[in-house]
């Protein structure tokens, strides 16, 4: 096991919880100590191979409640707090984070165990390409500092995907969110401008300049792969629920991408229906008529007498 103070902060920032494997007395728990006393946050060490389900999970106890039922009553039981979870909220209250470190978690007794997958070769779903989305938006943001790419993938991809997908970032131009809000910025300080709003509404939607940088975006764009463009689609939504971008500038996203990527993270990721739509409703994007012709489309494609009464 090697990791940097550079790759925890990447995994911190696209809020994915890592798992350090290695030898015993290594260093793990002084590393994450380390790290912790860098960033002023409290650190929780919970060494978990000797600790009993009552200390993590909490205590049943009794309360004053009592529950009828068919002519007969019930002392209601409830679960206390555990002592970290304690530590955690209060941390949080004084506006404190907190970073808890679970040790030796794989001889945990209370953890289930399946001798069919020890989960060393993870397979690919929607839920690891977000994942993957929000590592690699963090990895370009913080400059590459991550000296290996491969190793920091690897830890939530497959052992057959990660490969591909590396060489494939490294060999090709591939388009990502880090670029495009790069450029955006670089325009944005050229012109003496804090936002989009005037390009994105009536004011300055037809400037020169403008229209020439959103063509060689979506110039880009539209050679990328599919998977490319939701991917950047994702970065940016987690991006803005993270305060680290402007609405304006998912606006741009969102107006760059086709129908499809809108309709996936649309049904996959929380919050993101309501988000768009107000985004849409903002900035007069025309999103949801984009996304309704994209359907009709589709489905006259498939079943045109279906469509034709959908649109009638």
């Amino acid at each position: 096991m090697n990791v940097s103070s550079a790759e925890l902060d990447i995994y911190k920032e696209s809020q994915i919880v890592p798992y350090l494997e290695g030898e015993s007395g290594i260093g793990k728990t002084s590393i994450i100590e380390q790290y912790a006393k860098e960033k002023e946050m409290d650190c929780i060490i919970m060494g978990v191979a000797s600790l009993d389900h009552i200390e993590f999970y909490g205590r049943t106890v009794s309360t004053d409640m009592v529950a009828g039922i068919k002519g007969k009553e019930f002392t209601v039981f409830n679960k206390s707090i555990p002592n970290w979870v304690s530590k955690i909220l209060q941390n949080d209250e004084n506006n404190k984070e907190t970073l808890l470190f679970i040790d030796e978690l794989n001889r945990a007794d209370f953890i289930l165990e399946s001798a069919e997958d020890d989960m060393s070769d993870p397979g690919m779903d929607p839920r690891r390409w977000d994942m993957i989305s929000r590592l690699l938006y963090a990895y370009e943001k913080n400059d590459k500092n991550s000296s290996n790419l491969l190793a920091l993938l690897s830890t939530v991809s497959s052992k057959e995907v990660t490969p591909k997908l590396v060489n494939y970032i490294k060999e090709s131009d591939v388009l990502t969110f880090s670029k495009i809000q790069k450029q955006l910025t670089e325009f944005l300080t050229l012109n003496k401008e804090k936002e989009f709003k005037a390009y994105l509404l009536e004011e300055k939607s037809k400037d020169s300049n403008y229209l020439e940088l959103i063509n060689s975006i979506q110039s880009k764009w539209d050679d990328s792969q599919p998977v490319t463009q939701v991917n950047i689609l994702t970065a940016s939504f987690y991006a803005l629920k993270t305060q680290n971008i402007t609405e304006d500038v998912f606006a741009i996203i969102l107006r760059l991408s086709s129908e499809e990527p809108i309709m996936s993270i649309k049904i996959a990721l929380d919050d993101a229906q309501i988000i768009i739509n107000k985004i849409d409703e903002k900035y007069k994007l025309g999103i949801s008529k984009k996304v309704s012709d994209g359907l009709i489309q589709h489905i006259d494609q498939t079943n045109p007498f279906i469509a034709s009464l959908i649109q009638v």
